[in-house]
């Protein structure tokens, strides 16, 4: 009865000691709104030195987020691009100021759209084979994925017969 007791005040105290946190604090503690799905690369050839990174950005809560960055030990440099329209001529350009997720909404990055790049590949990307990525959120922190690699020339996982099921697999926690 008294452990029962005990159990009940200290979970009381907590929810009471919450409001009382910054609202940066609370959010984080929130647990990780964002969930990231259907991440995938496309294989290259041993001459390639760059690659793209593409997935799905859902933000389920109440707050906006922004992605601001990424890490890839695969490559010596990743950075988030777009591609834009100048002149009649598509370009690729680094995109400044990291991309806007807003509460209750979807970011998808795709070819020919925003994505990640990965320049100066170590080593080539493989089909069916996974790259670890970081993904750095602006309040979220960073966030671990797997993206799997499909094959050249693949337009994304609903083109390639892997399921979502398959890519949940490659999730990794923070």
């Amino acid at each position: 009865m008294i452990e029962v007791l005990v159990k009940n005040i200290l979970a009381l105290a907590i929810v009471l000691v919450s409001f009382l946190l910054p609202a940066k604090i609370v959010y984080a503690d929130q647990g990780n709104l964002l969930k990231i799905n259907e991440s995938w690369s496309r294989a290259t050839t041993s001459s390639q030195k760059t690659g793209a990174v593409f997935l799905k950005i859902k933000n389920v809560g109440m707050h906006s987020d922004k992605l601001i960055g990424v890490e890839a030990d695969i490559a010596n440099h990743s950075s988030l691009h777009q591609m834009i329209h100048e002149n009649g001529v598509m370009k690729m350009r680094a995109i400044k100021g990291g991309i806007k997720v807003s509460a209750n909404s979807e970011v998808i990055l795709s070819p020919g759209q925003k994505h990640i790049m990965l320049m100066g590949l170590k080593k080539r990307l493989k089909e069916n084979s996974n790259i670890p990525l970081t993904l750095i959120f602006e309040k979220s922190g960073k966030i671990n994925v797997l993206a799997i690699v499909l094959p050249a020339g693949s337009r994304g996982p609903d083109h390639s017969g892997i399921s979502e099921m398959e890519h949940k697999k490659h999730m990794i926690k923070k």
